[in-house]
């Protein structure tokens, strides 16, 4: 509390993933197999680029009471 009214807060968010098999298989869902935007039906497989994913956010809040 700045004053009886006026409040300021401050949060940091750390969040830290380790993963070694992150995969998520891909495929055509419920898309038709005549859907011309298929290029393979067979689906893929899709794998994080970086097996430690790291993100830091601030978030900053002023409140005023009525």
């Amino acid at each position: 509390m700045l004053t009886r009214n006026i409040s300021l807060g401050l949060e940091y968010l750390y969040t830290d993933i380790q993963d070694d098999d992150f995969v998520v298989n891909v495929g055509p869902g419920t898309a038709p197999p005549t859907n011309p935007f298929l290029l393979d039906g067979g689906g893929t497989d899709i794998k994080r680029g970086d097996d430690h994913f790291r993100t830091h956010s601030v978030r900053a809040s002023l409140n005023f009471r009525f």
